[in-house]
């Protein structure tokens, strides 16, 4: 159940509050460089213009074994408003979205990657964006710095997945985002365990519209997302977003099924029908040893979907938290609550 306030329709001249979730894992590297950016893009005089009436950080360390802590409570020391969730361990980058999420209270919050590679400045014309009408405005990559294997990758998924999902996916479209209250709180009420925010983001509908820019490289660092996990990325938003690969295996496993059906009838017919089909020294043996490996590739990957599946499934019939907060840091100046819950 939700409150009047967060169904209502948003009064969109007033001035409002923004949350920045922002997850870190191991970015101590980073962390001055993104705290003095948001501190030049969100001066006072912008969030004049922009009717901005605060802004607050929702730093989410995930698990993180360097300075990143010590360094966000400097900056906090120093007069940031922001909050520090810190994780008990490594949930990743999607649980670490979630846990922000559920401690956002502003009128607007926005999701947003702590390399910068999310240009904070594009937050204000999210705001604009939004002031106009819209309700979830999202970052669609233009072009983005990373090599080549990892362009063709993130190409590959979107087509893949628009492909196979029954609710489509923006392509090239991220984490990053602005959304209003009512939106947040729609995401925030799904049962999911395997949360693949992104396509959340885009299945609870609203009012949706995306900006376009490119993607600089990361300001300091290393990337954190490396193929394996982005493979698993991948999966749990195939499995948790669409059956079709599903529907996909048994269709395989049918035609398989009656292929070899087919060739069964065709090895009987030969015995009692000689001189009716091709003997044996006319391609029986690798027709059938064809028909054999394409049986077996079907069916490990019928077995291999399946078992993507069943480990999703086991995950969210544990339902264990998505994510486990040690401590919580506040500032002392921390945004007021706009939107209770």
């Amino acid at each position: 159940m939700h409150s009047n306030e967060q169904n209502s329709e948003p009064d969109r001249n007033q001035p409002v509050g923004l949350d920045i979730i922002i997850p870190m894992y191991n970015e101590e590297a980073v962390v001055d460089a993104l705290m003095q950016t948001l501190l030049e893009v969100f001066s006072d005089s912008a969030c004049r213009n922009s009717g901005i009436k605060s802004v607050h950080v929702i730093a989410v360390d995930d698990g993180s074994a360097d300075a990143t802590v010590p360094r966000l409570r400097a900056w906090m020391d120093r007069g940031v408003s922001m909050t520090i969730l810190c994780l008990s361990r490594n949930f990743g980058q999607q649980n670490a979205f979630s846990a922000g999420m559920a401690h956002s209270r502003a009128q607007v919050c926005a999701l947003m990657d702590a390399d910068l590679q999310d240009p904070p400045a594009l937050l204000l014309d999210m705001v604009r964006q939004w002031r106009a009408g819209q309700d979830i405005i999202y970052g669609r990559r233009m072009r983005r710095s990373a090599g080549l294997v990892k362009r063709m990758a993130y190409w590959s998924f979107y087509r893949i997945f628009n492909f196979l999902a029954e609710d489509k996916l923006p392509v090239d479209s991220g984490d990053f985002c602005l959304m209003d209250a009512r939106a947040l709180a729609a995401i925030n009420s799904l049962p999911e365990v395997v949360r693949f925010p992104r396509g959340l983001r885009s299945w609870v509908g609203f009012r949706q519209a995306a900006l376009p820019f490119d993607r600089p490289p990361r300001r300091s660092g290393s990337p954190k997302y490396t193929f394996r996990k982005l493979y698993n990325l991948a999966i749990d938003g195939f499995t948790s977003m669409s059956l079709r690969p599903l529907i996909a295996a048994r269709i395989m496993a049918a035609v398989m099924a009656a292929g070899c059906a087919l060739m069964l009838i065709l090895m009987w017919g030969k015995r009692l029908l000689p001189g009716m089909l091709p003997d044996s020294n006319g391609g029986w043996t690798p027709l059938l040893l064809t028909v054999v490996l394409v049986a077996l590739m079907a069916q490990l990957t019928g077995t291999y979907i399946t078992g993507a599946y069943l480990s999703r499934a086991y995950i969210e019939l544990k339902r264990r938290p998505p994510y486990i907060i040690a401590r919580i840091f506040t500032s002392n100046d921390a945004a007021p609550d706009d939107n209770p819950q």
